[in-house]
């Protein structure tokens, strides 16, 4: 049996850029693909627990005495493992397929958390197993249903993507509900890291077993696979990278210290949860939203979703002493940092066909993954000198409008047209 991903399928590609995708094979309408889909979705919210982070920070600092800077560190650290492995987690599941990717990570995920929860409180211990072991597993699992479902559906990638991916916005709802019910029963946070470990990375290996790819037509070329500095020479790329760390960097601020900014206005504990599960709804909708609005307007989505974004920061400035200006600007984030994966997704699959999205894509990742680093990191040592968000938000906001306005006036793409001179032996048709 080859585990080779198809390395082309689709459609006519009705979004097609100067760079064309090579011809494409839609998949035969199938049921196994709705089975796929399902898993991806289910995978998708275990994975996406950790958007509930600050729903373990304030334990975190109040019971084993971590500073607001070093809760972010993990948080960041792990948001950071999470974008860069994806670049392994493409080229494993070249080789192996998305199932048995999806397999180790899950292993890693419930390890890292395992280790996390007998850790004593220890900061490098905990950085190591959540933000270190937790992250990787977080990411090579990540992308193996999102590849899978665009292989399956290639005529709808940014409504697909959305939907694939939208278990991973609501993810933070489902956890941060469960440890609040904990913690309310006198469960310690190291206490529910022991439990969520099995818990959690059973869900995420039990879904991967269902996942698998179409079968190929035969004699199909290979697509060229660019390599990463390759793609930094080109003005489209350069245009997604920019637009990956700004809205990364603003949305990641928010998400990161959302319950403790809750806190700093004085808001009940309860509020700050319930803002968690609104920001998490909004993300979960955003995806499928964003999607559709991509399938619909193309590359002008990108600097939209930035300006939303920058917005959303700045209602948080602005409303976020207030119960209802706090809630409305959570879900508000979580609608405009949801465009993060689903446009930049989408938009290689337009540029270089859905087959490379596991190749391509994860180098947008190491951006969100420096944003990530920079972002909550920052957020948190502006809070611990100056005693508020304010400067960290107003920041956000500056970076993704600036953001925005830059990729709006960014120069055409690029007229040139990739060669491909490489070709590869006609796959089995057995792909999983």
């Amino acid at each position: 049996m080859d585990h080779h991903l198809p390395e082309t399928i689709s459609v006519a590609d009705e979004l097609a850029g100067p760079l064309e995708p090579a011809a494409l094979t839609c998949p035969v309408p199938s049921r196994r693909r709705w089975t796929v889909l399902v898993a991806s979705v289910v995978m998708q919210l275990a994975l996406g627990g950790i958007y509930a982070w600050s729903t373990f920070a304030v334990p975190l600092r109040q019971g084993h005495g971590l500073t607001n800077a070093q809760t972010q560190m993990i948080f960041g650290l792990t948001i950071a493992l999470l974008t860069t492995s994806q670049i392994i987690s493409g080229r494993l599941q070249i080789r192996h397929g998305p199932r048995r990717v999806a397999l180790l990570g899950a292993v890693l995920y419930g390890s890292g958390y395992v280790i996390a929860g007998y850790s004593g409180g220890s900061f490098p211990v905990l950085l190591v197993g959540i933000g270190l072991i937790g992250g990787l597993g977080t990411g090579l699992a990540y992308l193996c249903p999102v590849t899978s479902c665009l292989c399956w559906f290639p005529e709808r990638k940014g409504l697909i993507t959305g939907i694939a991916v939208a278990g991973f916005g609501a993810g933070a709802i489902v956890l941060s509900v469960v440890a609040r019910v904990a913690f309310n029963h006198g469960w310690d946070v190291l206490r529910f890291f022991c439990w969520m470990g099995p818990v959690w990375g059973a869900i995420v290996l039990l879904s991967a077993l269902f996942l698998s790819t179409p079968a190929l037509a035969p004699g199909e070329e290979l697509p060229e696979r660019p390599l990463f500095l390759t793609l930094l020479r080109r003005r489209d790329f350069q245009r997604l990278v920019l637009g990956t760390y700004c809205i990364s960097f603003a949305g990641l601020t928010v998400i990161g210290s959302l319950e403790p900014m809750g806190r700093a206005a004085s808001l009940a504990p309860a509020i700050a949860t319930l803002a968690i599960s609104l920001l998490a709804v909004g993300n979960s909708v955003g995806r499928i939203t964003w999607g559709g609005v991509y399938d619909r307007v193309g590359r002008a989505s990108v600097p939209a979703a930035l300006f939303c974004t920058g917005l959303a920061a700045l209602a948080m400035l602005s409303l976020g002493r207030s119960q209802p200006g706090y809630l409305f600007a959570a879900i508000v984030t979580g609608l405009t940092y949801s465009a993060t994966t689903v446009l930049f997704a989408a938009e290689v699959a337009t540029l270089w066909g859905p087959s490379l999205v596991g190749v391509i894509y994860p180098f947008l990742s190491v951006f969100t993954g420096l944003a990530a680093l920079t972002g909550p990191s920052i957020t948190g040592a502006l809070y611990d000198r100056t005693g508020s968000y304010a400067p960290a938000l107003l920041l956000s906001a500056a970076v993704a409008i600036i953001g925005a306005a830059l990729i709006w006036k960014w120069p055409h793409l690029d007229d040139t047209r990739p060669t491909n001179d490489n070709s590869r032996q006609t796959a089995p048709a057995t792909r999983e």
